[in-house]
Formats: C-alpha cells, structure tokens, sequence
C-alpha cells in the first residue's frame, strides 16, 4: 500500500484548482494568467473560483517551503531586491521608456534616468530575475506585467515609494528602538523614530511633510480599496439598525471623507451620520446632493471628550491599530461622558487569528499587519481576547458583545455595548465583568 505524502497532496491540490482556474478562464473567455505586459493584473473570480486561486497560492507556498528546507526559511528573505525596487522608483527606471516604446536600450534608459549604464545594468538585471522587466532576444530591456503595472498605475507607485522610504528604514530600527526604549507604548519612541532622526510620532512628522503625506494618503488609499478592504462589508455585515422606522445616529470617529457614513446614509434612510476628523482633513470633504440632512462633518480630536453625545453607534474603522493600548485607552475614554444606555462601539479592524485557526500564508500576511503598525508608531493589530481586555481597561460597563469576521473581508467587525444596568448586576453579584460574551463568526 503506497502511503500519500505531503508532498504529493500538494502537488495534486496546485494541479485540481490550476484546473478549475483555467477551465473559468476558457469559459468566459478571459487571458490565463501571464508575465506578459499586457496580461491582466487582477481577476475579479466569483467566490468559488477566488477559493481555488487561494487554494493554489497556499499549496505553492507550502510546497516551496517544503522543497527549499528548513535554512532556507532562515536564509532566503533578501533585502536585496528592495533595493532594487527601491531604485526603480527613485529614478523613474519603469517610467522612463520612450513614449509608444515598448522595447529601449540599455543606453536610452540609462541616459533617460541620469544612470551609468553599468549602473542601469546591475539594478535591471535583478529586477528582471524577479520577472520585473525581461530582456528580449536582440538584448533590448521590455516590460513584463509588473513593470508595466508600475509604469502605468500612480497609485502602485506611491505605494512602493512609501513602504521604502518611509516603513522599509523603519522596519531596520524597530529591534534597536526596543532595546533603547524597551516595552515602550509611546508612538515617538519607534523604528521610525530613530530611522527619520524625528521627535514626532509618524503620522504627525508627516502632516508636516506635504509631499510625503500626499504619498502616504494616496498609499493608504490603494489599500484601503484593495480586495477584502471594500466599505460594503462593514454596512452589509453589521446589524445598524433593528428597525427600519427608529432614527439612529452614527458617528463616524476618524472618518476622513465620510466613505463608510455616506454608504451608510444612501442603503438606510433612517441613519444620521456625523463624520468627524481634523480640520485639515474634512476641509476638503464634501456632502453629496440628497443627503444633506442627515450628513455633516464635524472638526474633532479624539484626544478630546466627545462632543456628540447620546449617539447610537460610535465607528472607529482602520483608527485603534495605529496606536498603543495606553493611547486606544485614552481615545476610548474620551466617548465615556457621552455614551448612554445601550451605545455601541464599532471597531472595524484586523482580527488576528489563534495559531494555525487560518492558511498559514493568511496569518502571514496578518502577522506582519501587526509588525509593521509596530515599526512605525508602537501600533498594533489584535486578536479577540486583545479587545476585550481592551474595553476592560477602558471601564468595567463597556462590555464586548459581538465579534463578526465577514467572508472576504480583510476586516472584522468588533462591537462593545455601554451597559451600565447589566454592570450594576454583576456588581451587586460579584461576578467578573467580562464573564460571558458573544461571538458571531
């Protein structure tokens, strides 16, 4: 009897989906997947086909590791090639081809990107070993997908421009800022702290940079559209509203443009949002016709006690990573003087999952979510029993009452209620706070 090894499951997993994958393709007449630079660069799958290409981008990830070994787990993360990216963008490397060419010589890009051409040589050559670029066979430098992809698509740009230049030093000091400030929960005492030579927390350094918070906010703006990070999750997988007559009213902490309040405002006409966020950021937002009276913005700190009291629902969405316990504390306590019986906290963020409860790759990408809101400003993603502890901290009558992981969604749903009736009960029988909770998955 011939016993199947991991191996060989593998492979077969890679092989049934790469099937189904290429059947949809052929069915609606879609390009299979390719280098080439006119290939697709994303595929809008329905559920059951989008499962399959995760299906096959975990088997591969597995099977890599598997054949690679061990000391290549420990070994083969390279910076290297960042740098290479990281040159590509400071010189316009992909963006620099004469305008209607496709193919250009060493020399024409060399001189178009004020680089040696030995220069030129040594970054293209990496990248096109990492399938960025490609040679043709007269020796000429042509684009695959990902060069062209870079080459066209601004906002890819100003992604990588700001991981690099701004996360990737970060990343290299955030050990050293642990040993000079160890535990620290302070959001200027990072990696980016000691990588920038700056005294200010990040995103306060860069509201001083217009250039560099023009980067950041279009950065964080191809994310926040990306697969998984859509609005409609949070409207369409959390109870709002019990009926359909009641008013309630939202307010939207941190809400720059007012993205969520508005999709709230347009699907339930019984919803009043209130978005709130620094000056700066609201100057430039604007109520679209129609919804006018049951739309505004509001100038507010959420350092500072909430002024919109009695609200239903107070939203922070992608806010509380970016800062500390200590600082989520203080934001969180800030709602206290205006939550009545029964408001509700709406936190939509990262749920961090228990170990091997997800894909290995999924965590991954999770954990390093959390590495990363480390390096830059002593943030952090957080798991289930994180946020109850959390509300906990912030006062014993803030109770979590409902966690909710919607399919596809990058973000879960975490809702804490104000229930000082049922904190007087618990008091009264001396039963922990924070002893029952539901979770809806």
């Amino acid at each position: 009897m011939t016993c199947t090894t991991k191996i060989t499951e593998l492979s077969t997993s890679i092989s049934r989906n790469v099937a189904k994958i290429n059947r949809f393709n052929e069915e609606n007449d879609l390009p299979t997947q390719s280098f080439e630079p006119n290939a697709p660069t994303t595929y809008d799958y329905p559920p059951d086909i989008e499962e399959a290409r995760q299906a096959v981008l975990l088997a591969t990830d597995e099977l890599h590791a598997l054949m690679a070994g061990p000391a290549n787990a420990l070994m083969a993360p390279s910076h290297n090639v960042q740098t290479s990216i990281h040159a590509m963008y400071r010189f316009k490397i992909a963006n620099s081809f004469p305008e209607g060419k496709e193919e250009v010589t060493y020399t024409e890009l060399a001189t178009a990107c004020g680089l040696t051409g030995p220069t030129l040589l040594r970054i293209v050559r990496d990248l096109m070993a990492h399938r960025i670029f490609r040679q043709t066979p007269d020796g000429k430098i042509a684009h695959t997908s990902a060069s062209k992809l870079f080459a066209n698509n601004h906002a890819i740009r100003q992604w990588v421009g700001m991981v690099l230049e701004e996360m990737w030093p970060a990343a290299t000091k955030v050990v050293d800022a642990l040993q000079k400030w160890p535990n620290s929960e302070e959001p200027n005492q990072s990696g980016f702290n000691l990588a920038h030579n700056v005294d200010q927390p990040m995103l306060e350094f860069l509201g001083k940079e217009p250039e560099r918070a023009k980067r950041f906010a279009e950065a964080m703006s191809l994310f926040n559209t990306s697969p998984g990070m859509e609005t409609k999750y949070i409207v369409e997988h959390y109870n709002w509203t019990s009926s359909v007559n009641d008013p309630v009213t939202v307010v939207d902490v941190g809400g720059s443009h007012g993205d969520v309040a508005i999709s709230l405002a347009c699907k339930y006409q019984n919803v009043t949002c209130i978005v709130q966020d620094l000056p700066e950021v609201i100057a430039s937002a604007k109520i679209p016709e129609g919804l006018e009276k049951r739309l505004r913005f509001m100038e507010y700190d959420f350092f500072t006690e909430q002024p919109v009291k009695n609200a239903d629902v107070y939203l922070f969405k992608w806010i509380l990573h970016d800062w500390s316990d200590k600082y989520c504390i203080k934001i969180l306590r800030s709602l206290i003087p205006a939550l009545k019986q029964g408001a509700r906290v709406v936190v939509n963020e990262l749920i961090l999952p228990e170990p091997e409860t997800v894909p290995l790759n999924q965590e991954a990408t999770l954990r390093s979510f959390d590495i990363a809101m480390w390096e830059i400003q002593n943030g952090k993603e957080r798991d289930s029993s994180d946020w109850e502890s959390l509300f906990q901290a912030v006062d014993y009558r803030l109770r979590l009452t409902k966690v909710i992981q919607p399919r596809g969604s990058k973000l879960g749903i975490i809702e804490a209620t104000w229930d000082t009736c049922e904190a007087l009960k618990l008091a009264h029988s001396a039963l922990p706070a924070f002893h029952d909770h539901e979770i809806a998955i």
